[in-house]
């Protein structure tokens, strides 16, 4: 699975972006530094979320009786953001591999005065073996952009936050926010193959 290195807290509209490269610049600081919160929030909750996405994933999938087996061996690095070049079987009875990636992980708020939601961004493709063929390829947004041609995933009320101090003062809330929100995108994601 294709997972960002960092969970990200972005603000959509941010009012730097509109202020050239020295806003730009000035935003980008901005969300290294939430971030970073975010990375620390997790690590006081004991919270590894490319483990709890990796299980959600299998246990989504064995809860329609149709039970994947992760592939051996680290995604390559140009392929974390993108679909596989070639697609390995996990097993060797396998006959089909389902490749997953993630665009987007952590929270984001819509503009500045806004609430930070828990936001997935997931994209699936399930590939025959055999003939290379397609057989689905979609994707599931949590917390969806606006005009997203995605499947999508409403965000639950209780885990929205203010701003970024609202998220620090309450860092048990924020990992569950994001622990139901990766319980619902792959939950969403299984419902296709159903």
């Amino acid at each position: 699975m294709g997972i960002p290195e960092k969970p990200a807290v972005r603000i959509l509209a941010s009012v730097g972006a509109n202020f050239g490269l020295i806003g730009a610049a000035i935003e980008e600081s901005r969300a290294a530094a939430a971030s970073k919160e975010l990375q620390e929030i997790f690590a006081q909750s004991n919270y590894d979320y490319r483990k709890d996405l990796q299980d959600s994933l299998a246990l989504s999938f064995s809860e329609i009786s149709l039970p994947i087996n992760a592939a051996s061996g680290e995604r390559p690095e140009k392929e974390q953001l993108k679909f596989l070049t070639s697609c390995p079987a996990a097993t060797p009875d396998a006959d089909a591999c389902l490749d997953v990636f993630l665009t987007y992980f952590g929270y984001m708020s819509a503009g500045a005065t806004t609430d930070y939601v828990p936001t997935i961004h997931m994209t699936a493709k399930l590939v025959r073996l055999s003939d290379r063929a397609t057989l689905f390829q979609d994707q599931v947004h949590y917390n969806a952009l606006a005009g997203s041609k995605a499947i999508v995933v409403q965000p639950a009320e209780e885990y929205r936050f203010k701003d970024r101090d609202a998220m620090k003062a309450d860092p048990q809330r924020v990992t569950a926010g994001i622990q139901q929100a990766v319980r619902a995108v792959t939950n969403e994601l299984a419902k296709q193959f159903q």
